[in-house]
């Protein structure tokens, strides 16, 4: 069976939902796009792109990591909410568990995290135990990138009744050089198959981008060759920033098979689906689920939405859109914006690509394509004039923070900053209309306020 066959639709999207790329259950999404969307996420949770930058990765032009630095805490990377997790975790406090599907993504960081903890204390050999299989996976030297551990392994996939054999043979080969038990003792980590599909993914694809390998030490390469080892390299997981999810969950196409060619629903006009490109795919209809048995074909896309998109088409329905301007919020040095869903490192990256932006006046991207978002407004707790009074914008994936100053539209602001109460914040439905200009829907708030 490959790899592709194992990994079905429900693992697919059960693993993309773990890593933050929530997609409709029903999407009609090719399988071929939604594997080739959870390679891209793979890679955005090993950050290659920032780490090796390069189409592969040359062992001979890396430094070996340095025996005095922690392995294990290089490997571990954590979002400020984690870090306050884990801190009020070791102070007692009770903390509510993830969900079951959070979780997939939650342990397969772990194994990496348990992986180089194994290596650390001298134990390079580790089965990854699924309900359905096994992955072997022997570390044979650890890189250091830009302060980031690579650990360059060889790896096999392997079924029950072939872990004793290669448990004898790695005996039978470590052991007249064994200096202590961990030499030739292995870790056994059972998990679920998603993580180990994933796992053995993110393997094959890194395997493809290693160049020619030429400083393995001798009885590495015997060992390899013995248990028919392939070579590959891991680099530490961390939660996808806000941006790749964005990136990721972008559909500018139909909201549920990604098609190019689409009109918009007429009653809330804030998704769009496949069809025909007319400006009104309901001419004798109207938006109702009661109504669907009656659709042409070339809306059973919209009709399959309908349990996820009635919600929001029902707030927005009748709702008076305003149009608001913004501002650029001007970079001051030593002080940034963070979301405890960052890793420290994500926002250091989006604060120094933020102050770029700033700097050479860009205005920033539009993501959403036309599209309705959630735009969260956030009141500044520092009011020294109603002229500098203002709220920070932004939407879900960071792709943008502006300010909305309050003499800009006093009237608006007011009424938002009323809408807030105590609370502070208020999430509404908007639109990108221009450069700094969203059609914002004030008096339709969402059915639940997001977690963000």
């Amino acid at each position: 069976m490959t790899l592709s066959s194992e990994l079905t639709r429900d693992r697919v999207l059960a693993v993309l939902h773990s890593m933050g790329v929530n997609l409709p259950s029903n999407t009609k999404i090719p399988k071929e796009d939604l594997i080739k969307r959870l390679s891209q996420a793979l890679d955005a949770a090993q950050r290659y792109r920032d780490v090796i930058g390069s189409p592969n990765f040359n062992t001979n032009t890396a430094a070996s990591w340095p025996s005095d630095k922690n392995l294990r805490d290089a490997t571990h990377r954590s979002t400020f909410w984690e870090l306050a997790r884990d801190e009020a975790y070791a102070t007692g406090r009770n903390i509510p568990p993830e969900s079951p599907k959070k979780d997939i993504f939650t342990e397969m960081r772990q194994i990496f995290n348990e992986i180089a903890r194994g290596f650390h204390i001298g134990v390079r050999s580790t089965f990854i135990i699924g309900t359905e299989g096994a992955v072997f996976v022997r570390i044979i030297n650890v890189y250091s990138v830009k302060d980031t551990p690579v650990f360059l392994v060889g790896f096999r996939e392997v079924d029950g009744e072939e872990a004793p054999p290669i448990q004898r043979k790695l005996t039978e080969l470590a052991l007249p050089k064994a200096t202590k038990p961990s030499d030739y003792q292995m870790l056994a980590l059972r998990t679920d198959e998603h993580q180990r599909l994933s796992i053995l993914m993110l393997l094959d694809m890194n395997s493809k981008r290693l160049s020619a390998v030429d400083d393995i030490p001798l009885d590495e390469s015997k060992i390899a060759e013995a248990i028919n080892l392939k070579l590959s390299f891991l680099l530490p997981l961390a939660p996808l920033s806000l941006t790749d999810i964005g990136r990721l969950m972008n559909k500018s196409g139909c909201e549920v098979c990604g098609k190019k060619t689409a009109s918009r629903c007429l009653q809330c006009l804030s998704v769009v689906y496949c069809g025909p490109g007319s400006s009104s795919p309901f001419p004798h209809l109207s938006y109702h689920p009661q109504a669907h048995h009656c659709l042409p074909k070339n809306l059973e896309c919209q009709k399959a939405d309908w349990p996820n998109h009635k919600a929001t088409c029902r707030s927005l329905n009748g709702g008076t859109w305003s149009t608001i301007t913004c501002e650029i919020i001007p970079h001051i040095p030593g002080i940034s914006l963070q979301n405890h869903h960052e890793t420290p490192q994500d926002a250091r990256k989006r604060d120094k690509k933020l102050s770029s932006s700033v700097a050479g006046g860009r205005p920033p991207p539009d993501i959403h394509h036309g599209k309705a978002f959630l735009l969260k407004f956030q009141i500044s707790l520092f009011r020294i004039s109603d002229d500098t009074h203002h709220m920070l914008l932004y939407d879900r994936q960071r792709s943008f923070q502006v300010m909305w100053m309050r003499n800009s539209a006093r009237d608006l602001f007011d009424r938002a900053e009323h809408e807030m109460g105590d609370v502070l914040k208020i999430y509404r439905w908007a639109r990108r209309v221009g450069d700094y200009q969203f059609e914002v829907c004030f008096d339709r708030p969402p059915a639940t306020n997001p977690p963000w």
